[in-house]
């Protein structure tokens, strides 16, 4: 992971995304912000390992899995939509921005409706743009649409090799 950053979750309003070393360690006093750094994380992390767009309904009425559990990663246990949101904000979206080996991932949450015991917010857009190739992949949930795209480079196919072969 090379950076994280995220907004209305646990005791941060907003939280700028932050570039990691190689080797990064958090140091600060008590409830300064370590441990939500570590299960922002974690949270992200377990999220993407596990998320999987599936379909459900017929062709015509596509509904993608999209629920964000607090819950799913034994070793940082947040639990309830109500304690990974900011108390310090009315609002019920959180952000979250993540890069890994070059590629840019950006996850919008909805707890909308959640109660004290909810233990994920809805997926209301994701986001995951490749920055080497200069492609994105952009699924709104709430609109139902998917945007692609892809910068035109021809270097980028031209030098691979057995491109030509294929003309």
């Amino acid at each position: 992971m090379k950076a994280i950053g995220f907004k209305n979750f646990r005791k941060f309003i907003d939280f700028p995304e932050r570039d990691f070393a190689p080797i990064t360690m958090l140091v600060g006093g008590n409830n300064s912000g370590k441990s939500t750094t570590v299960k922002a994380i974690v949270s992200v992390f377990t999220f993407l390992r596990n998320a999987r767009l599936e379909s459900k309904g017929n062709i015509n009425n596509q509904i993608l899995y999209n629920n964000f559990y607090f819950n799913q990663n034994p070793y940082v246990h947040i639990g309830t939509f109500k304690r990974a949101k900011c108390n310090k904000t009315e609002s019920n979206d959180l952000f979250f921005q993540t890069t890994i080996e070059g590629l840019n991932f950006y996850l919008w949450l909805n707890g909308d409706g959640a109660d004290d015991n909810t233990t994920y917010a809805h997926l209301t857009r994701f986001k995951i743009e490749d920055t080497e190739n200069r492609s994105s992949f952009d699924y709104d949930f709430d609109t139902n649409n998917v945007t692609v795209s892809f910068e035109t480079n021809v270097d980028l196919f031209e030098s691979k090799p057995g491109y030509i072969d294929l003309l």
